[in-house]
């Protein structure tokens, strides 16, 4: 199973490299795209993010990322009145939940 995802990792890649090689111009990407890989490389971690990140920069995704979070935190804070750090979490938490996100 693991030499399986190897395989595909190791394809997607190399497929991912030769699309880049292709695009001349910057690329654009909506929101949700940016927060899609945002999470992703979240969960993958910067180091992982060097070897295969080729269409944004695995500083940008890791600022994507951080950006993402702090709305999220500003957007909680603008409708609740919160009492404390805790509840605060306890707020975050439910949202995240809410919005169907794995990982934060």
């Amino acid at each position: 199973m693991a030499q399986e995802l190897r395989r595909r990792s190791e394809y997607l890649v190399t497929v991912n490299r030769r699309l880049r090689q292709q695009i001349t111009d910057r690329v654009h990407l909506t929101d949700g795209a940016c927060r899609s890989l945002a999470e992703i490389g979240k969960r993958l971690g910067k180091q992982a993010l060097e070897e295969i990140a080729t269409i944004v920069k695995p500083e940008t995704i890791v600022a994507w990322h951080r950006r993402w979070l702090r709305s999220v935190k500003e957007e909680c804070l603008s409708y609740l009145i919160l009492f404390g750090e805790r509840a605060l979490w306890q707020a975050l938490t439910e949202y995240v939940r809410h919005l169907g996100i794995t990982s934060m």
